[in-house]
């Protein structure tokens, strides 16, 4: 997809109905999402870790520490609780 200046124009109008909009330099976060830019190749880049760090610090869970279990390869897991007897 090619963006023309005219597009860009257009997004500006409308957007900026909403928000205030400068023109500094890069755009580096827009709502939460890091903007990254391959220039060479023509690419944009939207990560969204630091929306995800929102979530996690959100329901507390911020601060986890991951651990790996092993697991044969023939275990399957599933949702359902059974009991021991």
């Amino acid at each position: 997809m090619v963006i023309n200046d005219s597009d860009v124009a257009t997004f500006r109008v409308q957007f900026g109905d909403y928000f205030k909009i400068t023109n500094f330099r890069e755009l580096r976060y827009v709502l939460g999402i890091l903007i990254e830019y391959d220039h060479t190749n023509q690419l944009i880049y939207l990560s969204q870790k630091s929306y995800f760090k929102q979530v996690l610090k959100h329901y507390g869970i911020i601060n986890i520490y991951l651990v790996l279990t092993s697991l044969s390869v023939e275990t399957q897991l599933s949702t359902s609780i059974t009991s021991d007897s």
